[in-house]
């Protein structure tokens, strides 16, 4: 019997966008150039104020990527995936991404319980 498969290793890497999610802003409803620079700034000056020197665009960039690994479901639901990159989020969002994390995590436990169990046979 398989445990570590392919879909227990895609469940794996999506258990924790939700944690990334820092604010909860209604304004990111509406797709705005304005507000995503205003933002980007001040979330790349809170991440140097807290980590010193970093390259915040190479972090923005990975976030970018990892947040296209969401259901299109969701995905569609986001007017500006930069902002999501940014951790805002609607309630709404953040809440069905909280969902999708938790039944990712629910997969990847239930699969590390069954190889334990079948290890202590």
């Amino acid at each position: 019997m398989k445990y570590m498969t392919k879909e227990w290793y895609h469940s794996m890497q999506n258990m924790d966008h939700h944690t990334f999610i820092k604010h909860i802003d209604e304004k990111v409803k509406n797709f705005s150039d304005s507000y995503f620079d205003k933002m980007y700034i001040k979330e790349e000056q809170a991440q140097k104020g807290l980590y010193g020197h970093i390259d915040f665009n190479k972090y923005f960039v990975a976030r970018l990527n990892d947040i296209q690994k969401l259901p299109n479901s969701i995905l569609n639901e986001v007017s500006d995936i930069r902002m999501l990159a940014l951790g805002y989020d609607t309630q709404e969002t953040y809440d069905k991404i909280k969902e999708y994390c938790i039944s990712n995590y629910k997969t990847f436990e239930k699969a590390m319980n069954d190889y334990h169990n079948c290890v202590k046979k």
